[in-house]
């Protein structure tokens, strides 16, 4: 069953429990409320939590969004952390003290769009001290590897096949999309070189203007010269 919560409720301080195949969904406020998920529970939302210890999944927003916990925040090893992504952004766990990841961490179906070879997103802060890792959960689409700063945790994304199933318009475009995946798999084709800055530079827009780049770098532009 779902429950959502909505309003603002700074005054209750009694606990929140969600239990197994239950989910929580919360744009407002239990602020006050030490919360508990077990295993098979689920918390969604953007609105802000009280102290946290979970056992079940946890996932920032209603799409991109931020989930604050107002106080400590204790994953366990059953635990899950879902963060959706975009080409451009991603959801946030926000913790305002301590953070004890001990837990999963997983990606969404990411939302469409051309994600270029990868991008960098702050899953989680935290104000207070950080311990433990995140069990990452592979991604069929990603290579996910995780950073950890004193007061954030950083995921890398890398694309193994930028223009796997890319709507191409024509097959010039498709031509340009396989050589450019195949320069990717055999480590050619990366963040760092020119090529690869270029392609990185049309994250977040559209199928027609990628597709417009991959016109302007097919040979048959210049077969007239």
């Amino acid at each position: 069953p779902l429950l959502q919560i909505t309003g603002s409720s700074p005054d209750f301080l009694g606990p929140t429990h969600i239990f197994s195949s239950g989910v929580l969904s919360v744009t407002g406020s239990l602020e006050n409320s030490p919360m508990t998920i077990d295993l098979g529970g689920f918390l969604k939302g953007t609105g802000i939590v009280g102290p946290l210890t979970n056992s079940g999944t946890v996932q920032p927003g209603t799409s991109i969004g931020t989930l604050t916990v107002n106080g400590n925040l204790l994953l366990n090893p059953s635990s899950t952390l879902i963060i959706e992504i975009t080409p451009t952004q991603g959801s946030l766990l926000q913790v305002l003290g301590n953070a004890a990841l001990n837990g999963n961490l997983a990606l969404a179906s990411e939302i469409s769009g051309f994600y270029g070879l990868g991008n960098s997103y702050t899953v989680l802060t935290n104000t207070g001290v950080q311990s433990g890792s995140f069990s990452i959960i592979p991604d069929p689409n990603f290579t996910i590897t995780p950073i950890y700063f004193p007061h954030s945790v950083v995921i890398n994304t890398k694309v193994e096949q930028p223009f796997l199933n890319f709507p191409y318009e024509n097959p010039n475009e498709k031509s340009v999309g396989e050589n450019l995946d195949a320069l990717v798999a055999s480590g050619a084709l990366t963040p760092n070189t020119p090529l690869g800055q270029a392609i990185n530079s049309l994250t977040g827009f559209s199928n027609a203007a990628v597709n417009n780049a991959l016109d302007q770098m097919h040979p048959a532009t210049f077969s007239a010269f």
